[in-house]
């Protein structure tokens, strides 16, 4: 999220040169001397925004690329909440044949025939709403696109999807951020039995058993649903001492 409003703060800056005063083409025949500077410093401070006049007014009025380089940084944000909302989402399936690693909070009674259950409305909301942000994004896209030689006059268009996806964005990020976010639990049984009975621990004993018997061990594991640290034991490997060492939260983590 922070790299992806870093580069919606970057898009924002090329928005502060304004093609204000260069008329019908860039040229700003027939404004007055000091039009320009003067109507974009009265613009700033009534916005108080860091307006600047364009470096190039050819440029500000064939091209709208600036603004599509900014609906570009606000999909981007939109492609990183996707991937957050679908990542709560498969975390806090379950009850039984899902993750089940996380539990969410209820905002409403889940089904009407399921008693109890709880639906990641809030991240599906979410979604939908980046998947409208995506598609106003392609339409800015297009406006850029559909300017004829000096003029493009698709900007009215390409400000609306803009601004659509900005207040879409300013009222729900705080309703998710305090209902959704802030009420997420771990669910530390679950969490805690999926590392114990991973069969992907062995490959923390491979330096100690070698690989042919890890390789032995992880396929017994897979076929018997007995953990790796029972079948350590078992077979006389490895103390219990020596095997709490190796797969103690710690070193897990720390192998990361």
């Amino acid at each position: 999220i922070k790299q992806a409003m870093q580069m919606i703060i970057l898009a924002g800056k090329k928005l502060e040169y304004v093609g204000l005063g260069g008329t019908a083409v860039g040229t700003g025949d027939n404004t007055p001397k000091g039009y320009r500077e003067s109507a974009i410093r009265y613009l700033a401070d009534i916005t108080r925004l860091d307006l600047k006049p364009s470096e190039n007014m050819f440029y500000s009025l064939q091209s709208k690329l600036d603004m599509a380089n900014y609906s570009c940084s606000l999909r981007n944000l939109a492609l990183e909440l996707i991937k957050i909302a679908n990542d709560i989402r498969l975390m806090a399936s379950g009850p039984v044949a899902g993750f089940a690693e996380i539990i969410i909070p209820p905002v409403h009674p889940g089904s009407s025939i399921m008693p109890g259950k709880v639906n990641p409305s809030l991240a599906e909301c979410l979604t939908m709403i980046c998947f409208n942000m995506i598609g106003n994004d392609v339409s800015v896209a297009m406006a850029a696109q559909a300017g004829q030689l000096e003029l493009n006059v698709m900007l009215p268009g390409m400000l609306k999807c803009v601004l659509d996806s900005m207040d879409m964005l300013k009222n729900f990020l705080p309703v998710f951020s305090r209902n959704m976010i802030d009420g997420i639990k771990e669910n530390k049984i679950r969490m805690e039995s999926y590392v114990e009975e991973s069969p992907t621990l062995v490959t923390l004993l491979n330096p100690y058993i070698g690989y042919l018997q890890a390789a032995e061990i992880y396929k017994e594991s897979i076929k018997t649903k007995v953990s790796i640290r029972e079948l350590i034991l078992r077979r006389g490997l490895m103390t219990k001492e020596e095997i709490d060492r190796i797969l103690s939260k710690e070193n897990i983590l720390g192998s990361t």
